[in-house]
């Protein structure tokens, strides 16, 4: 299922990130990762769900910045940052797709946080969950290495099947270094592979 190309304009200054240590780049990683988890991973089947619980949290609806990150689309922008040290923001889409973008974030850390995660979803049984690992790619990106990590993930025999993908990069110029998504597959691809397109511009 191809994902939305979006031209996003970036959550802040590569400058300031580059010279941010290692240990708190791991450290908003490992936040992001929780976040998701709590957010889009939780109530990716309810959205009203997800909503409430953004907003029980504080997180602040449709920001200044929300129609640059929503290129035209009739859909909402959650601020979920953590103040200057931690810009995210989370987008929930009209056509189920729940998206996570985060100015700074360590891939190494992200990517293996992320594999972990979705993996561990595979149940065993009568509500078993099925976790299949779809190609996945790497290529330059802003003089870095752009990864993306891309699973699909039915829970039952005949139900609603999902993309979960992260999307991380390890240059300090790219404005926005990682992305989690969860993106139902529409129900001509429930029996493909197709690999989402994920992007960084």
């Amino acid at each position: 299922m191809p994902m939305p190309r979006r031209r996003s304009p970036g959550l802040g200054s590569a400058r300031r990130w580059n010279a941010e240590p290692q240990e708190a780049r791991e450290s908003l990683a490992r936040e992001l990762l929780a976040l998701w988890q709590s957010t889009c991973l939780r109530h990716h089947r309810n959205p009203l769900a997800l909503r409430a619980s953004l907003l029980q949290a504080g997180h602040r609806e449709n920001p200044e910045a929300a129609e640059s990150f929503l290129n035209g689309y009739a859909d909402t922008v959650w601020d979920v940052g953590n103040g200057l040290d931690a810009q995210r923001m989370l987008l929930m889409l009209d056509n189920g797709i729940c998206e996570i973008r985060a100015q700074k974030a360590d891939a190494r850390v992200l990517d293996e946080g992320f594999r972990k995660i979705v993996e561990g979803l595979a149940v065993e049984g009568p509500e078993r969950s099925t976790v299949q690992s779809v190609p996945n790619t790497r290529f330059s990106d802003f003089g870095g290495l752009q990864k993306n990590t891309v699973y699909r993930v039915s829970h039952d025999v005949g139900d609603q099947a999902w993309y979960m993908a992260c999307a991380s990069s390890d240059s300090p110029l790219t404005p926005t270094q990682a992305i989690l998504v969860i993106a139902p597959v529409p129900e001509a691809e429930q029996k493909k592979n197709r690999r989402p397109r994920i992007t960084f511009r």
